[in-house]
């Protein structure tokens, strides 16, 4: 059954590897709320689970920080765990006072590598007990006054004037894409990371989401960084989709400051409402290639 998201329960935000097939199969990612799928460099993505109270026993691979994970961090709230940083991110994380677990600095305790290579990045996990026991130690509130981003349906709605969306293909970049499958059986999206069905490490099963977000985000490369890491206008406007139930509308999105909630609405300008159950929100740049059937 679907764990809620709690209004004045502050979330856990953990930054998760997604790049080639070494840190598969991920641990943890059944047990989020919501997921955010964001390009990061070279064309590839990093993902942002949002728990709420799951307790889930193994998460990661948990990688390094990038800044513009930290504005969809701050719209929760939540407390920020992550595995090294970009220049830029460690930058913001202390100008705007995050409460993070780092683990190149003091929150290197929680994790602990599933193999003995060392030159193996791919392999860092910590579980949400370890979480929570640093988050306590460290003073950092339990709870919080921001109202929740997004709202939720009881039980599940169908999309009124929906096209139909039963196979969703999302291509980020000529070095990446994700799809989703629908099953009518089970009112679930099955999910695949480059044509390979995306597989969960404690379970062994696929990974399925209820609901569907895609957001179309202006990306370009941060003058001078020899990574060519990326940066996003994640504040500003813009178009997406929302995808529920083998149906899909179009959708507007709006964020007026880095720590706002970003706004989902419909055409007419009416707050999205969600299914019960797991969001994958994919924030995709402005020529990601779209297809659904």
């Amino acid at each position: 059954t679907f764990v809620f998201p709690e209004k004045g329960v502050r979330p856990i935000a953990v930054m998760i590897d997604n790049q080639g097939t070494k840190c598969l199969p991920q641990g943890g990612l059944d047990k989020a709320q919501v997921i955010y799928e964001v390009i990061v460099e070279g064309g590839l993505t990093r993902l942002m689970l949002i728990f709420w109270g799951n307790e889930a026993s193994l998460i990661g691979p948990v990688r390094s920080a990038r800044h513009y994970f930290l504005d969809y961090a701050m719209e929760h709230d939540a407390i920020y765990v992550h595995y090294g940083w970009s220049p830029r991110a460690i930058e913001d994380i202390r100008n705007l006072k995050i409460n993070n677990i780092d683990g190149v600095g003091s929150g290197g305790s929680i994790f602990w590598d599933l193999t003995n290579d060392k030159n193996n990045w791919q392999d860092s996990y910590t579980s949400m007990e370890k979480i929570q026991s640093f988050s306590a130690k460290a003073g950092y509130r339990k709870s919080t006054d921001r109202d929740l981003v997004f709202a939720y349906n009881k039980e599940d709605i169908e999309l009124v004037d929906g096209v139909k969306a039963e196979n969703v293909f999302i291509k980020y970049s000529s070095s990446y894409n994700c799809s989703f499958t629908y099953d009518a059986a089970t009112g679930l999206y099955k999910r695949f990371k480059e044509g390979q069905p995306q597989m969960e490490r404690v379970t062994g099963k696929q990974l399925m989401a209820k609901n569907i977000i895609i957001q179309r985000v202006k990306n370009y490369n941060i003058a001078g960084d020899s990574e060519g890491r990326q940066d996003l206008d994640t504040v500003g406007s813009g178009s997406g989709m929302y995808i529920t139930r083998g149906k899909a509308i179009n959708i507007k999105w709006s964020k007026s400051k880095r720590n706002s909630a970003t706004q989902y609405t419909d055409e007419n300008g009416n707050e999205i409402s969600l299914n019960p159950g797991q969001t994958w929100v994919q924030i995709v740049p402005l020529n990601a290639k779209i297809t659904f059937e």
